[in-house]
């Protein structure tokens, strides 16, 4: 059975990455999970379940993803930046995840963009399987 759970970003400090899937869709379904050494996964992706509509991607990786599997992450944080646009998207906003090791220190770029009233920021979710 899967259970999954909202997760803060920051639950990574500490952890280490074991294995990483990315999924690049050029459009509004990108993902990015990381299986951790603690038994859980935790995956970055946009929930469209709820019907309405925002557009949320992954516009950029600054950094080798691959530098930091099986190395301690030293410090996960997230920090985010919106302004108001003009026109039927009312706002954007930038949500900089990064990923700081002895080995590298990564940087997951994504945009949002709503009509002001629905999340602009990807889901962080806590999943374990079994």
């Amino acid at each position: 059975m899967k259970e999954e759970k909202e997760a803060k970003f920051e639950e990574l400090t500490g952890l280490e990455i074991t294995k990483i899937v990315f999924q690049k869709y050029f459009g509004e379904n990108d993902s990015i999970k990381f299986y951790c050494n603690n038994g859980y996964a935790y995956e970055m992706c946009v929930d469209n379940t709820s019907g309405c509509h925002v557009g949320i991607g992954l516009e950029l990786i600054d950094g080798n993803l691959l530098n930091i599997i099986n190395t301690p992450i030293l410090e996960a944080y997230l920090a985010t930046n919106t302004r108001k646009i003009d026109g039927p998207l009312e706002s954007e906003t930038w949500a900089f995840y990064r990923i700081v090791t002895n080995e590298e220190t990564v940087v997951m770029r994504w945009i949002g963009s709503s009509n002001g009233y629905y999340s602009e920021v990807v889901d962080f979710t806590k999943i374990k399987e079994g």
